[in-house]
């Protein structure tokens, strides 16, 4: 089976009466050594492949029907629901929902999956040792008339100075050539963001270890109303763990001693707490990314109303030259709006082969 996180914003969890063997055997695209779990959770965003084993004729006897019960997590209300798993063709025996939840699902979402996934070929790991520059990144979050979520104080959205909104980072690195570029050195001296663009740039060749931080609101001490699933564009990153309070690098690496963290796209910023001292932190998630993919990227929360409320970034990770690697005749169809990449009515779409 496939679970996919197609939802919006809640994290779910399911598990079926009778039957607690999900086998993990893959995670957004990677393949992993199996790895068993008795119920199953996912987030916006995530994708999860698993065998899961039926039963046999002589297991099941004379009972046909088992309840699926399903609930969102790490939200102010809890939403419970159900399905029913039935075996064979026979006439229904299970047709309304249960008086009470048959199975307990009120695990805190933070001791899922943890330190548990490893990939099932080797996939070059970087070690400490190999991290050029850690950059490290709190979720910032303002309540006003209209919340908005401020990343180490700074918000982007595609109407934010000195763009206007109406020209997407690649199509100006395009057009405009090594001045488009972000200033990588004003970055460093910034925290990794450049106060220019408003992107965060990378360099090809460059091994970053990003730690992501839930922070308590810095209006309302309500600690953690809320879980972030952050999401990378183009390119999978080694999942290092995640924690309450501060990240402990010493005490990290003690974990990943005999532990391969496998490459994910979309893993959780946890809450730990319900609730916290304004700006204090209250949970790190670790990635390790090493950057070899030229290009303009999000990095993002999942969750669309926080995406809206700016808890997004923009990541350039090349120079102009790895960038615009296709020769801008070749690319002037993809950049343009309507472009004859796109083709219509009239005529065929313009399209350039990457492969033979």
């Amino acid at each position: 089976m496939r679970f996919i996180g197609s939802t919006a914003l809640s994290m779910v969890r399911l598990a079926i009466v009778g039957h607690d063997n999900f086998t993990i055997i893959g995670a957004d695209g990677q393949y992993t050594q199996p790895h068993e779990e008795s119920y199953m959770q996912v987030a916006t965003g995530q994708r999860f492949d698993v065998i899961f084993r039926t039963k046999s004729a002589q297991e099941l006897g004379s009972q046909t029907d088992f309840i699926i019960q399903f609930v969102s997590a790490d939200r102010p209300s809890i939403y419970t629901g159900y399905g029913v798993l039935r075996y064979g063709a026979g006439n229904p025996v299970i047709t309304t929902a249960p008086a009470t939840p048959p199975l307990n699902l009120t695990k805190p979402s933070y001791s899922w999956l943890e330190y548990s996934l490893q990939p099932l070929w080797p996939n070059n790991f970087p070690t400490a040792s190999e991290v050029t520059r850690q950059v490290i990144i709190y979720d910032r979050q303002v309540l006003t008339h209209t919340d908005i979520w401020r990343l180490n104080g700074d918000q982007w959205n595609d109407t934010s100075p000195p763009y206007p909104g109406d020209t997407p980072y690649l199509v100006n690195i395009y057009e405009n050539g090594q001045s488009a570029i972000p200033n990588y050195d004003a970055a460093l001296n910034n925290s990794g963001w450049d106060p220019y663009s408003l992107t965060w740039p990378a360099k090809i060749g460059e091994v970053l270890e990003i730690i992501w931080y839930n922070t308590g609101s810095l209006v309302q001490n309500n600690g953690g109303v809320d879980y972030h699933p952050f999401h990378a564009h183009g390119a999978h990153y080694y999942d290092i763990g995640s924690g309450n309070g501060t990240y402990d690098a010493v005490a990290n690496e003690k974990k990943l001693a005999n532990y391969n963290p496998v490459l994910r796209d979309t893993t959780n910023l946890y809450r730990y707490e319900t609730a916290t001292t304004a700006g204090a932190t209250a949970g790190w998630r670790g990635w390790r990314l090493r950057v070899n993919d030229p290009g303009v990227w999000m990095i993002h929360c999942h969750i669309l109303q926080h995406m809206i409320m700016g808890m997004q970034t923009v990541w350039v990770m090349g120079d102009y030259d790895q960038i615009a690697g296709i020769p801008h005749f070749d690319a002037a169809g993809y950049l343009q709006y309507g472009g004859d990449a796109y083709g219509n009515e009239t005529f065929a779409p313009s399209y350039v082969h990457q492969y033979d």
